[in-house]
């Protein structure tokens, strides 16, 4: 009973024994991968400091050469600020600033930084709250250039021609067959044209949306911003009184009426340019037995007389005829 029971506790102490041994090899495993993770953390960061250092040096060394080339005093090296010159560059990158001598940069950083402690990049960072602020704002701002887009003139009149163009095609092809039969070979060239027309149609509203550069967009909002304001000028010009009309200012009165100047000048050169050819008056004499109504010498006499017209015309002529000899 006491060896079962030794025998027990012997094998339950093996089992803690190796139990504690697996974990102390899984810690000691992910103690290594936290530092290699770190460790390629700051080669990485290293690296883009290095490119970022050596990108700023190479526009030190061109904003240089600009200014005055090898004529002037200051050096890309003596450009620096004394931040920059500070110890924490000097020991980051001390190769680039004294070319020839050897430099653990990686090895420094990595050993500053530590495993498992990476500096934090606020400058460099976006939360994710910024980033779902960034990602409304920036839909806000295509629903309403979208939108802005929709009300243009430009997209009404494309608009506007899809659907009469659909509308005639559709109509072509459902009534035409039924009341002249077959289709004709004009009636295809119609069809193809209304076709060719109605894709171009959709080819434009598709690459104003998806296709046009962001300036284009902009300005075309620019041109129908103008187009109403304009347009709405004319309408308050029309529907101003005389009185209101003398209120504008006196350049604008003087514009205005150089315009309507140059409207007439150009309606009179018109004018003298088509003359119009008058005939010659007729001298017309009445004879004793000849009434208004009678025809002129060179003209054919009207066959027929009046008793052979139906009797209103009869008494219209009558009456006619007391009022003339009335006056007369």
């Amino acid at each position: 009973m006491l060896s079962a029971l030794s025998s027990a506790m012997k094998e339950q102490h093996r089992t803690s024994e190796e139990v504690q041994r697996r974990f102390t090899a899984l810690e000691e495993v992910r103690r290594q991968m936290e530092e290699e993770h770190a460790h390629q953390l700051s080669l990485l960061i290293a690296e883009q400091e290095r490119e970022q250092h050596r990108l700023q040096q190479e526009l030190e060394e061109k904003e240089w050469r600009l200014r005055g080339g090898p004529g002037g005093a200051q050096t890309p090296r003596d450009s620096l600020t004394p931040a920059e010159r500070s110890p924490a560059h000097s020991i980051v990158f001390p190769s680039l600033l004294s070319p020839g001598v050897p430099s653990p940069a990686v090895q420094s950083f990595a050993y500053r930084l530590g495993p498992g402690k990476v500096r934090s990049r606020l400058n460099q960072v976006i939360t994710p709250e910024q980033q779902r602020a960034l990602c409304r704002l920036s839909a806000l701002v295509r629903g309403f250039l979208t939108r802005r887009l929709l009300k243009t003139e430009k997209l009404k009149q494309l608009r506007q021609t899809v659907v009469d163009t659909h509308e005639f095609l559709q109509t072509l092809q459902t009534e035409a067959p039924l009341k002249r039969g077959p289709f004709s070979a004009q009636d295809i060239s119609l069809q193809e044209r209304l076709k060719a027309q109605l894709r171009a149609a959709l080819y434009d509203v598709h690459d104003m949306f998806f296709v046009m550069p962001l300036g284009e967009r902009l300005g075309l909002l620019q041109q129908d911003r103008e187009l109403r304001a304009e347009r709405k000028l004319r309408q308050m010009e029309k529907a101003r009184s005389p009185r209101e009309r003398g209120v504008l200012s006196a350049a604008t009165q003087r514009s205005l009426d150089r315009r309507k100047q140059r409207v007439s000048n150009t309606s009179g050169n018109c004018k003298k340019l088509q003359p119009k050819s008058k005939s010659p008056p007729i001298n017309r004499v009445l004879q004793p037995s000849q009434g208004l109504n009678a025809p002129l010498p060179g003209q054919p006499h009207k066959h027929g007389s009046l008793n052979r017209k139906n009797p209103e015309e009869r008494v219209k002529r009558t009456d006619m005829l007391k009022k003339q000899s009335s006056l007369g």
